[in-house]
C-alpha cells in the first residue's frame, strides 16, 4: 500500500507541474505616447497560449490626442501577428492601429520587455499608435502566468485522493 500512496502522490505531482507549465501567459501593455503637446497612454493586455499563439486582447488608449483613442479586443479588431517581435492590431471601422515593437521576442517565460522607440510610425519597428497620432514616450509589456482551472482541479483531485491512503497507511502504522 506504501507504495501506491507514493505512486499516486507522484502521479499527481506530475500531472499538475506539466498542466501549470502550460497555463496561458498574459502579457500587460503599459506605454506612453507623445505627439506634439498632445500625450496618450496604452494600458490593458494579450495572452498567448503555450504555444504561443495570440488568444485573446483588450487594450485601450485614451489621453488628449482623440484621434488616438480607441478600445482593441478581438469583437472590434483584428490582430496580425507576423512573428514574436512584432504585434499589431487593427480597428477595421476607425481605421486606427496600434504596431507593438519588442526589444526581444515574447515567451512564456515571464519577465519584462521593452518597447521599441521610434518617429511616429515613419520608419519600420517603431512602436506607434495610429500611424502618426503618437510618437512611443515610454513603455513595457511584462507577464504574469496563471495557471488554468484545469490544472488547480487536477493538483486538488490528486490531493483529495491520497488522503484515505495516508490516512490508512497512518493507522495501521499506530496499530502496529
Amino acid at each position: 500500500m506504501h507504495s501506491v500512496t507514493k505512486l499516486l502522490a507522484l502521479i499527481g505531482l506530475a500531472l499538475g507541474s506539466f498542466a501549470y507549465a502550460s497555463a496561458n501567459t498574459i502579457w500587460n501593455v503599459n506605454a506612453t505616447f507623445q505627439y506634439n503637446a498632445q500625450a496618450n497612454t496604452e494600458t490593458g493586455s494579450f495572452t498567448l497560449d503555450p504555444s504561443l499563439n495570440l488568444v485573446t486582447w483588450n487594450i485601450t488608449v485614451t489621453g488628449t490626442n482623440a484621434l488616438a483613442d480607441n478600445t482593441y479586443t478581438p469583437g472590434d479588431s483584428i490582430s496580425i501577428f507576423p512573428d514574436l517581435t512584432h504585434l499589431d492590431f487593427y480597428a477595421g471601422g476607425t481605421g486606427q492601429y496600434i504596431d507593438l515593437f519588442f526589444a526581444a521576442p515574447l515567451s512564456n517565460a515571464g519577465g519584462t520587455i521593452g518597447l521599441l522607440y521610434g518617429d511616429g510610425g515613419a520608419s519600420s519597428n517603431s512602436t506607434t499608435v495610429c500611424g502618426g497620432c503618437g510618437t512611443l514616450v515610454q513603455g513595457s509589456v511584462g507577464t504574469s502566468s496563471t495557471p488554468e482551472p484545469s490544472s488547480i482541479s487536477l493538483v486538488g483531485v490528486a490531493g483529495i485522493l491520497g488522503i484515505p491512503l495516508f490516512l490508512r497507511r497512518r493507522k495501521r502504522a499506530q496499530n502496529s
